[in-house]
């Protein structure tokens, strides 16, 4: 099983410092990618109706830092040598193929071909009234964009002619690393979701939260593979988590799922570190300072913690990094939960908590956008 960090641009992981130690120790602790998601906008006011939160509404404030994903990840790039990169998603109806194509070719050949493309259609219209871009257009759209990336990424130029997009044979370089191009996930969750991921997707990511809801999901790709001559298992299958013990894992991994995705621990960088850390090693600690009392760690369910993690121990930790004082990316003066959180997150230098995430201020739900939550309102400013 391979394990992704989703939300590396969102929040205060859009500010330098923040995204660096967040990409450095996502790879040392031995993630396998990062995850981008998008939104160009958010109008204020929107109507359209969130369909993955019970208030209907995306859970951020309208103002929460959302920087352009391949950007996010082409910096992260940089400070990086082995973590795959990847947006979560891009909603590629937005965008014209052309670019996109160069964008995400560049960003493949500059990571050494480190790039995963998660693409969804979207469900915000008024962020489509504001670009100009019919709403009701954009699965179509998408479709076809997809067929365009793949014709520029061939080595010879071809003229391509679909409904929204033409052109006479074009030279676009550089191509990307991998061949025959950086694979393309499919985000979101219903029939019609199901349907793309058959028809052009590398991979498939429905945004939902539970193995049982995942298994129907599956059952019904493995159906519309068929019909359309595929193999489903041709096709990577990600799924989202807010929190997991080994038990879980060992669920989805019997479903076939390839990769888990998780929120952050944390949003500060010490939380986020030790609570990556705890995830990624299952080895017993002697308790923190202020657990000096002797009583066992446990999580909210009783249960002892440290035992459950599915990374294998660690014969190598690397260097410590990451203990850096707040720096200006990092939300200052946290609320008193806030800072809860943030002693919870140090305790589990402790006693490692896979299983239980209290220290987290993130929620985790299924999205059509292929994302699986959002960073709270109270992580949201610098």
């Amino acid at each position: 099983m391979k394990f992704g960090l989703m939300y590396a641009n969102a929040g205060p992981f859009g500010y330098p410092d923040n995204l660096k130690h967040l990409a450095r120790t996502a790879e040392e602790v031995g993630l396998e990618s990062i995850w981008a998601v998008e939104h160009v906008v958010i109008p204020v006011g929107y109507r359209s109706v969130y369909p993955y939160s019970p208030s209907g509404r995306i859970p951020s404030p309208e103002n929460l830092p959302l920087p352009d994903p391949l950007l996010a990840l082409t910096f992260a790039a940089a400070v990086t040598t082995k973590l795959r990169l990847a947006t979560g998603i891009l909603l590629l109806p937005q965008r014209h193929p052309i670019y996109v194509a160069k964008e995400v070719a560049t960003l493949d050949v500059l990571s050494a071909g480190r790039l995963i493309l998660g693409i969804g259609v979207g469900w915000l219209r008024e962020e489509f009234e504001a670009l100009g871009i019919p709403f009701e257009d954009r699965a179509a759209r998408t479709a076809e964009a997809v067929r365009a990336l793949r014709s520029l990424w061939k080595e010879t130029p071809e003229a391509f002619a679909g409904k929204y997009f033409r052109w006479p044979p074009l030279e676009s370089n550089p191509k990307p690393v991998q061949r025959p191009g950086v694979p393309i996930v499919v985000g979101g969750h219903t029939p019609l979701a199901v349907r793309r991921a058959a028809r052009y997707g590398d991979g498939f990511f429905p945004g939902v939260d539970t193995p049982e809801k995942l298994k129907a999901i599956l059952a019904a790709l493995g159906e519309e593979c068929a019909r359309r001559g595929r193999n489903p298992r041709e096709i990577e299958i990600t799924a989202g988590r807010a929190a997991m013990d080994l038990d879980t894992v060992r669920r989805y991994q019997d479903l076939g799922v390839a990769r888990l995705t998780m929120p952050p621990p944390a949003f500060d960088q010490e939380g986020l570190r030790a609570g990556l850390d705890a995830f990624a090693d299952p080895r017993p600690r002697p308790p923190a300072p202020a657990r000096a009392s002797g009583s066992p760690s446990k999580n909210r369910s009783g249960r002892r913690l440290g035992a459950t993690s599915p990374f294998p121990p660690r014969r190598d930790r690397g260097p410590p990094g990451g203990r850096s004082r707040r720096s200006r990316g990092t939300p200052p003066s946290p609320s008193p939960g806030r800072r809860r959180g943030r002693r919870s997150a140090r305790s589990a230098r402790g006693a490692p908590r896979l299983a239980g995430r209290s220290s987290a201020p993130c929620r985790q739900s299924g999205s059509e956008d292929g994302g699986a939550g959002w960073p709270s309102a109270r992580t949201a400013r610098r």
